[in-house]
């Protein structure tokens, strides 16, 4: 499968480059269709970086129902948790201690932002985003959202927990598989639920942590995270250099949730 894919994606790119070398794109135009995956990100990326902005156009074609379910299964994770199905009664309507809000209003806030970003994506003022707050607050709810609706536009969605990122990161350090790591740290959209929770190996989990944001930074790449790790543990988590990447400000909006557990709150 994976020797197909880089074949595949190796066919697409020489024949979009001897395309381009005959002319053709600029006499008669040129359309090239693509998959979401990791194969057609290196695709788009090419073009991207080797015709001029303005004569490029990107058509993204939703899903359809009963089609693609190879493709689908790798947001499985995601569940079929939308911004439709956002439902705002589950949230406490009472004032939140000591602010003038209550966490139904502030969860609808977040939502707004949220569908904000996907209908701006890529061109987002702040490419990363960064969930903090305790468990049971609709962070990896509103994660799965915005999965599912950037998929549904073409979006090359990368999209794992905390302890699968670990495995990736594992693999690359023992060289017994680098694929996985290389398609997170090149992934039009990385998404990562539950920071925090995977174990710490020595020389892996921080090390790699640093290498993948750090790359993803200077490749202008979009990351969304969900952690239950404030500022302050995240720091003493993973020290100095990787938390000033996480909580760098200049390119990350971090939007820290309050409020009670809606899990215990559903069950009474």
């Amino acid at each position: 499968m994976r020797s197909t894919c880089r074949a595949t994606t190796f066919k697409c790119v020489t024949a979009a480059r001897y395309a381009m070398t005959l002319g053709m794109w600029a006499a008669r135009g040129l359309i090239i269709l693509t998959d979401s995956d990791g194969a057609g990100f290196v695709i788009r990326n090419f073009l991207k970086g080797a015709l001029p902005p303005e004569q490029v156009l990107h058509a993204y074609i939703p899903d359809v129902p009963g089609k693609e379910r190879r493709k689908r299964a790798r947001l499985d994770m995601a569940g079929d948790d939308t911004f439709e199905a956002f439902n705002a009664d589950i949230f406490s309507p009472e004032p939140l201690p000591g602010l003038g809000y209550s966490q139904r209003d502030f969860m609808l806030r977040v939502k707004k932002l949220c569908m904000a970003y996907c209908d701006e994506f890529p061109n987002n003022r702040k490419r990363s985003l960064i969930f903090t707050g305790a468990p049971g607050l609709g962070k990896t709810f509103l994660l799965n959202c915005m999965a599912n609706q950037l998929y549904s536009r073409g979006v090359g969605v990368s999209y794992l927990t905390a302890y699968r990122m670990l495995g990736a990161m594992r693999e690359s350090f023992l060289e017994t598989n680098t694929e996985p790591f290389n398609m997170m740290i090149d992934a039009e959209l990385l998404m990562i639920d539950d920071l925090g929770s995977e174990p710490i190996y020595r020389n892996i989990t921080i090390e790699m942590l640093f290498t993948l944001l750090n790359e993803r930074m200077r490749m202008k790449r979009h990351t969304i995270i969900a952690t239950n790790l404030n500022a302050e543990q995240m720091q003493a988590r993973y020290g100095d250099r990787v938390a000033s990447r996480l909580m760098d400000t200049k390119d990350t909006m971090i939007i820290g949730f309050a409020g009670g557990d809606v899990r215990t709150r559903r069950n009474r």
